[in-house]
């Protein structure tokens, strides 16, 4: 095909696009003639295209604003305008050249306005999603806890409480330690609701409960075809997600040895290499992390790295057990009981006198998340609003017996048996003002059963 070929083939397609039956297109110049009148118009406003063009637009079109477009430059989209009877959607646009406005050309966008308003109602929706996906967004990555949610007036729990709140808008690392069930992450909540980051994301990963295998591409994120199912699009990592919040990193003695040397490096450097990708990722984050480890110790049996270790301890914040504050046991209590009350739908319930003795004489190895759990328990299998004794776990009433040694003489673990069943049976005694009959309800055993053993061991 020769060049003249050429062109009369692209002049013939845009002769058929200008006219084809879904759009009414009127170009005008900078003086508002008509220039292009495509034939779906011929019929609508009952002239040829030859007779329209070179006419004043207002002339043939009286309702027209496209001279105004062609005089201001400024485009004018989604009016509706009565055209053959109907009200049709329009839109004018302004044509330039060099920054000069030339002309103007116009268009039918929608035949039917209720074409428009279906489109509009589809947008409606797509808007609604996007703001609940948002909302959604902001609520997995946000704190849920301040420090009024620590519950506890315990001198050892306003000590930390006055230190974090001390914390919270230095940029420095805060290592928080602590037995398990101490609230360890409710303090990392805290934390970043009372900084100035409060707005920004709050991300937080356990390392303990993600597989080896797969950490690496949480933390740091990857890039599309990094590895055999991968997204397609690649994925961010936890780092990247926090950008200008915090990032929550628990159970950091858990952290892989071999991804240990890149923490370090996102720390010093601030910036994240994704997985698959040779170009890193400036950030801007506050890392606070948590373990019930002994780091130093972990340190010394060579399952951490040194160097890291005295990275992340620059701020150190220590979440007392529930056995050093036993004084707030009461209080925690009635917290429970009312935070039960609201998220099993039954009324507040309320434990009896010698239930209460048995909770506050406990020593908690599970802290206030056993606690916890011990009253959402009662809570549940109580018949009547008051929790008795008989719905504690006997194994509240069992002393913590010394390890067995390994080839104990026959004498001593006989006797040792003996004074461990007294103690039991004392307790269960003592906790129902020497009822028999509840004492055995409460250690699970028949009353006949329980007078044996009270002869057994010298108690009756």
């Amino acid at each position: 095909m020769g060049e003249k070929d050429e062109i009369s083939m692209n002049n013939k397609l845009i002769r058929l696009a200008l006219d084809n039956p879904y759009e009414g297109l009127v170009i005008v110049d900078g003086k508002g003639i008509i220039r292009c009148f495509s034939k779906s118009n011929e019929k609508v406003f009952n002239i040829s295209s030859d007779e329209a063009i070179g006419k004043p637009v207002t002339e043939v079109i009286p309702d027209t604003r496209l001279h105004i477009v062609a005089r201001t430059g400024k485009a004018e989209i989604g009016d509706t305008m009565l055209i053959g009877g109907e009200k049709k959607v329009v839109g004018r646009f302004p044509l330039k050249k060099d920054g000069k406005t030339i002309g103007a050309a116009g268009k039918v966008i929608f035949y039917h306005t209720r074409k428009f308003l279906e489109m509009a109602a589809k947008v409606s929706q797509l808007q609604e999603k996007i703001d609940m996906y948002q909302r959604n967004m902001a609520s997995l990555l946000s704190a849920k806890y301040t420090f009024d949610d620590i519950q506890g007036k315990s001198q050892a729990l306003r000590r930390v409480k006055e230190e974090a709140k001390r914390c919270c808008n230095t940029p420095s690392t805060i290592l928080v330690i602590g037995e398990t069930g101490t609230g360890k992450e409710l303090l990392a909540h805290a934390i970043h609701n009372g900084s100035i980051r409060k707005s920004k994301p709050f991300v937080k990963l356990n390392c303990a409960a993600i597989p080896a295998e797969l950490i690496e591409s949480e933390l740091f994120g990857y890039e599309e075809g990094a590895f055999t199912g991968a997204k397609k699009k690649g994925k961010l990592g936890k780092f990247e997600l926090a950008r200008n919040g915090t990032i929550f990193l628990d159970e950091i003695g858990e952290m892989p040895l071999r991804l240990q040397p890149k923490i370090l490096r996102i720390l010093q450097e601030k910036e994240v290499d994704r997985v698959g990708s040779n170009h890193p990722v400036q950030l801007d984050f506050r890392l606070i992390v948590a373990t019930n480890k002994n780091l130093a110790s972990e340190v010394r049996n060579g399952n951490f790295r040194e160097d890291l270790y005295y990275r992340l301890n620059v701020i150190t914040l220590r979440m007392p057990p529930l056995r050093e504050m036993k004084e707030d046991i009461p209080l925690l209590i009635e917290h429970f009981l009312t935070k039960m009350a609201a998220k099993l739908g039954t009324n507040k319930k309320r434990f009896t006198e010698e239930a209460k003795k048995i909770l506050l004489e406990y020593d908690w190895p599970g802290n206030v998340r056993e606690l916890e759990n011990i009253i959402e328990r009662g809570t549940n299998i109580a018949e009547e609003d008051i929790i008795p004794i008989e719905n504690i776990p006997s194994k509240l009433l069992t002393p913590n017996l010394l390890p067995r040694p390994e080839n104990p003489m026959p004498t001593i673990f006989e006797q040792g048996l003996q004074e461990a069943k007294r103690e039991i049976i004392r307790k269960a005694l003592h906790y129902t003002n020497n009822n028999r009959v509840k004492a055995a309800k409460l250690l699970g055993i028949q009353r006949s059963k329980l007078y044996y053993t009270m002869k057994n061991v010298g108690l009756l």
